[in-house]
């Protein structure tokens, strides 16, 4: 019998392969692949509103919280408008867009929290590192006036985007030393957005993983993984103590078990991860 069935389920699959596998349904096979992955809360880049992020500080402005780490901040402090929390510190390497836009922005917000912004990269290990972005006569510098593509990988400026690069020696900082010295006992938020350097800012953050500092952290998945050579499994493993959701618009999307059909997909997606201790309390507040 078993040998029946699997002839049978064998003879299926090769009949369905061999309706679906035409050149000529190749373009509708795409089209609704993509449209999958956007029902999945992968593609979907643009405004906080598109990226679900706008949702997420709207849901989680209902507390009061400790102490908020945004990493990269580019010009804007994340949730600086609408958070109540302790205190929010931010964190931008490049030198231009901290002068411009951070090394004067207000120092409180309307709940009264205090907002610090730091000159500075973080990453793995406490040394200088080169900060690298659009140069100044590529083509789409244009397009970049704040440089929001800045990376710490060449790669990505000149493979990635194909434009001429240019490099700033910025210093790096671990966020293990950084807490350590600022004598921060709770996180409840961590926002990393880095293009393409996230595991490396979780790899200088074990200390603070392993003992449960960090109750949210928010960071982003994408085609820069592919120049950094890292899975969506090295985030899995690295938060073995977190439960992952991709963000939408519409709420939080759960990632099920791991498995590279469902997880290894290099496009945008925003991933939010609960620390398993605070799940119960945050999806009571992030699902209601």
């Amino acid at each position: 019998m078993d040998t029946l069935l699997l002839d049978l389920k064998n003879r299926l699959a090769l009949l369905l392969t061999s309706v679906v596998t035409r050149k000529s349904l190749q373009k509708l096979w795409v089209t609704i692949y993509k449209l999958s992955l956007r029902g999945m809360g992968v593609l979907n880049a643009g405004s906080d509103e598109v990226t679900g992020e706008g949702w997420l500080i709207e849901k989680i402005s209902q507390k009061k919280l400790d102490t908020i780490l945004d990493v990269g901040a580019n010009t804007v402090v994340f949730g600086s408008n609408s958070l109540h929390a302790k205190e929010i510190i931010a964190f931008e390497p490049h030198p231009k867009i901290f002068e411009k836009y951070l090394k004067n922005a207000p120092k409180k917000n309307r709940f009264g929290t205090k907002i610090t912004a730091h000159n500075l990269a973080v990453g793995s290990e406490n040394k200088k590192v080169k900060l690298w972005d659009f140069a100044e006569d590529s083509e789409l510098k244009y397009t970049q006036p704040t440089s929001t593509l800045a990376s710490l990988n060449k790669t990505v400026i000149e493979n990635l985007h194909g434009q001429k690069a240019q490099s700033f020696m910025v210093d790096c900082v671990t966020l293990d030393m950084f807490v350590k010295e600022q004598k921060i006992k709770n996180i409840s938020l961590l926002k990393i957005d880095v293009e393409g350097f996230e595991l490396e800012v979780l790899r200088g953050a074990l200390e603070l993983l392993e003992n449960k500092k960090i109750e949210l952290i928010q960071f982003e998945f994408n085609q820069m993984n592919v120049f950094q050579r890292v899975f969506f499994k090295d985030f899995v493993d690295i938060l073995n103590g977190y439960t992952l959701y991709r963000v939408s618009k519409n709420g939080l999307l759960p990632l099920q078990k791991y498995s590279p059909v469902t997880h290894e997909i290099f496009a945008f997606q925003n991933i939010l991860a609960i620390r398993n201790d605070r799940v119960t309390y945050w999806e009571e507040i992030l699902c209601e």
